[in-house]
């Protein structure tokens, strides 16, 4: 009983992944590359440390409602980009220490 609930729940998380993958174009957006192994949702303005905590199928559900907000990235492409999305990172928070102490 428990695994075919679970089995369940497992098939509907991978329908929503192929439905999402395929809303964001079924390949890498850089490179192109389609193999879904190595494919990743990527944050396309580098926040993605504020949705960790979620769920794949929460996730999915955010991605489906704000699709302009993601991009598939293969994981070498997503690997690079990295060090650009630390930068967006740091920049907005040294602004909401200003804003913060400045508005005090």
């Amino acid at each position: 009983m428990i695994f075919n609930l679970f089995k369940k729940k497992l098939s509907y998380i991978r329908r929503r992944k192929q439905e999402v993958y395929k809303l964001l174009g079924n390949k890498c957006k850089k490179c192109k590359i389609r193999d879904s192994t190595v494919l990743q949702i990527d944050h396309v303005n580098g926040d993605g440390h504020l949705e960790r905590h979620l769920s794949r199928s929460q996730l999915y559900t955010r991605v489906l409602k704000e699709p302009k907000r993601y991009q598939l990235l293969c994981a070498n492409c997503n690997w690079k980009k990295r060090p650009q999305d630390f930068k967006r990172q740091k920049h907005r928070q040294r602004g909401f220490w200003r804003r913060l102490f400045v508005l005090t």
